[in-house]
């Protein structure tokens, strides 16, 4: 791979603290249960794909919403130590329910890597948005998540101003995500990207997305943009934690576009795309070899 090392991954969209337990099982109601390990540090799906993008050898820069106070700021400085650049977002006041950062309780269940997650990202306002343009000069791929639409739409907006190439993490179908998909070049989605009223994949693509592709566990992932077709097997390795492994997939694959873009959407033909599925498909499975969303970046 001829990697570019001047270009840069920008991520748009959540940053949690994560507060990841391990346990023999999860507990059922009135039941409690005694942690095997416990790890504390930020998490979040952008935060995690700027992370992956930066170990495997891109600039990465994260954008999204952080309030004020000790703990915050603790999630500021934890990002920036990893590597990262980051633009801090605020909300308006008295919309974030005095949260300063998103907190992910996250219980792996230590035999399967299964993971069961509360969140209380839910409980900050939506009217997070950007007050100056995060694309620059050397910007080659933009990654959003979802999350904070108005920042996403508006970071999007200055992307394919720009002609660079915008990447969807469809972890989940949220409200008012139809208005971010025709700035979408292409779409990564979850198993439990559930598009309403029973809709196909196919939707994205007349929204404006010029490929989908949709990951399916550890069966396999497939990707179209309408006439052409991909299939990837996912390999098989012995699972530690599969927690992040999604978030590892997208920023693989935003580095590798990152990589051949030569600062325009040429990196979107589908040679190339299929090349980077590839490549982030392996990445996704090393991650679940090791604990965390993150465990797998000092040996990558």
């Amino acid at each position: 791979m001829n990697y570019d090392p001047t270009g840069q991954v920008v991520c748009v969209g959540l940053l949690t603290l994560d507060i990841v337990q391990t346990v023999s099982a999860v507990p059922g109601a009135n039941q409690k249960t005694h942690a095997e390990s416990l790890q504390i540090d930020f998490g979040g799906p952008a935060a995690n794909s700027a992370a992956t993008a930066h170990a495997l050898g891109s600039h990465a820069h994260l954008v999204s919403y952080l309030g004020e106070g000790c703990l915050a700021d603790e999630t500021a400085r934890a990002v920036r130590q990893s590597g990262m650049t980051f633009t801090r977002l605020s909300a308006p006041p008295g919309r974030t329910n005095g949260i300063q950062v998103p907190v992910s309780t996250v219980l792996v269940t230590q035999s399967t890597g299964e993971r069961s997650i509360v969140s209380s990202h839910n409980l900050i306002g939506h009217e997070v948005a950007l007050t100056e343009s995060v694309v620059q000069s050397n910007t080659r791929v933009l990654l959003v998540d979802g999350h904070y639409l108005e920042a996403a739409i508006q970071a999007s907006r200055q992307a394919q101003s720009a002609g660079i190439p915008v990447v969807l993490d469809g972890g989940s179908w949220k409200n008012g995500i139809e208005r971010l998909l025709p700035y979408v070049d292409i779409a990564i989605l979850s198993h439990d990207f559930e598009i309403p009223n029973q809709g196909s994949d196919e939707e994205l693509l007349q929204a404006g997305c010029q490929v989908v592709a949709r990951s399916n566990g550890n069966a396999r992932l497939r990707a179209t943009n309408g006439t052409d077709h991909l299939t990837v097997p996912i390999p098989s390795v012995d699972v530690v934690d599969t927690l992040g492994a999604g978030d590892v997939l997208h920023g693989a694959f935003a580095h590798y576009l990152a990589s051949v873009a030569p600062g325009d959407q040429n990196c979107l033909k589908w040679d190339n795309v299929c090349a980077g599925l590839k490549y982030a498909v392996r990445w996704a499975s090393i991650s679940c070899r090791y604990p965390g969303a993150r465990g797998w970046i000092d040996v990558a």
